[in-house]
């Protein structure tokens, strides 16, 4: 009778601890489903989020744009990649660079990025962008690899690399450069047609105030043409004025941090013309011969 009862007794607990794994299996269940929902709808490129203006800006943590390399280079720092979980990271994607194991594992958004309109008219009807990627960066400046009709009317350009993006689904990032500080109107019609816009300002990050004096302004001004838009502000660690401290990149990024959502970090690499003649040309270049400064990126990051 006895060993009778606690056979009993051991089948209600094998019941009942079965039934305890299957709630707590069906749980799980759920809270998957509801996961891969939301990671879906984060990333999906046919979003409402993707249309002009919609873009939020995120709960916790900074907005950057940076290069697969550059990504690569940091994110192998432990104490950066814990600092990155928190943002979010428009990663310029390069088939000579593919992403680390380790570079994925955080908030990416992949971006291919053109500097020229009609590049990226041909990328989208020749589809060869690679399809995991959920942004398109278009980076209309005054040099060789912008066509100059394209320099000549960069709104125009503008418009239309924004009109190809947002047709296709795709978040759509502006990088603009500033001809005068009058012209602010440019900055803002920009703004209207974007989810977010970078302003390059490592050109005057050399002293905190000018980098504030030169971002503090359009960033007010986009915010009042499209409250939704995200901003950049840019920081280099080997800009034409030279190698600027960590010091200095804090600084920069202090005066600006109520009015941006983040940077892109620019880590520039050895100008071709260093390669060819470096003890000549380090003057004419104001130091940028001292190459890529992944150290000082590193630095910058575990002190923002």
């Amino acid at each position: 009778m006895f060993v009778q009862r606690k056979k009993n007794h051991s089948s209600y607990l094998l019941v009942a601890l079965l039934f305890l794994i299957i709630i707590a299996f069906g749980a799980w269940l759920v809270w998957h489903d509801l996961l891969f929902n939301q990671n879906l709808t984060s990333h999906n490129p046919n979003s409402d989020n993707n249309k002009a203006g919609n873009n939020s800006q995120p709960l916790i943590g900074h907005n950057f744009i940076m290069s697969a390399k550059v990504l690569n280079e940091i994110s192998a720092n432990r104490v950066v990649f814990n600092h990155l979980k928190t943002d979010s990271i428009y990663v310029l994607i390069s088939r000579k660079n593919p992403l680390t194991q380790q570079a994925l594992k955080l908030n990416l958004i992949l971006t291919a990025d053109y500097t020229s309109e009609a590049s990226l008219q041909a990328a989208i009807s020749q589809h060869t962008i690679n399809s995991s990627v959920k942004a398109i960066l278009y980076d209309n400046e005054p040099w060789t690899y912008t066509p100059l009709v394209e320099q000549q009317n960069p709104l125009l350009y503008y418009q239309k690399a924004a009109s190809l993006a947002h047709q296709n689904n795709y978040t759509f990032i502006a990088t603009p450069v500033l001809k005068s500080k009058s012209d602010i109107s440019f900055f803002t019609s920009i703004a209207k047609i974007s989810n977010l816009i970078d302003i390059q300002s490592q050109y005057d990050q050399a002293v905190a105030s000018i980098y504030a004096g030169h971002v503090i302004p359009l960033a007010k001004a986009i915010k009042a043409a499209n409250s939704k838009v995200i901003i950049l502000s840019g920081l280099s660690t080997n800009p034409a004025a030279g190698v600027p401290t960590v010091t200095q990149l804090i600084n920069d990024a202090k005066a600006v941090d109520h009015y941006v959502s983040g940077y892109w970090l620019n880590v520039p690499a050895l100008p071709a013309v260093c390669k060819i003649n470096q003890t000549n040309s380090r003057n004419h270049y104001n130091g940028r011969c001292a190459g890529p400064q992944f150290p000082l990126a590193i630095k910058f990051l575990q002190n923002l």
